[in-house]
């Protein structure tokens, strides 16, 4: 009982992120003269290195199990969809136009994806 107070869901224990609201406003407050892409990678990097180590190694943890169970990896895929989309409207919000911040987005955290897990 105590377990569900906390999580509606037992997947959410490994998929669940808070980081979403961090990684955009990082996004938000790179230069805008760099180019998207860049935007978006320094961003990232600087919510990263503003976690603890232990947040760090727990993360990587997550990923690992998620990776590992097919339907772990399909609610993760939803996760970093949110993520994409918390990124691309810090970018359309700074006049990045629309496909162009999506495009960016998806790449960086795709690429980040594969060389975390």
């Amino acid at each position: 009982m105590t377990f569900f107070r906390h999580f509606p869901a037992k997947e959410l224990v490994v998929v669940d992120d808070p980081y979403d609201p961090a990684i955009a406003r990082a996004v938000a407050a790179q230069p805008d003269d760099f180019p998207v892409v860049e935007r978006v990678r320094r961003g990232l990097l600087a919510t990263w290195e503003q976690l603890e180590d232990a947040d760090d190694a727990e993360f990587r943890l997550r990923l690992r199990i998620g990776a590992g169970h097919r339907g772990l990896r399909a609610k993760m895929r939803e996760n970093s969809v949110r993520t994409e989309a918390a990124i691309a409207d810090a970018l359309t919000e700074r006049g990045v136009p629309g496909f162009e911040a999506v495009v960016a987005a998806a790449a960086v955290i795709g690429a980040l994806t594969a060389a975390l897990v």
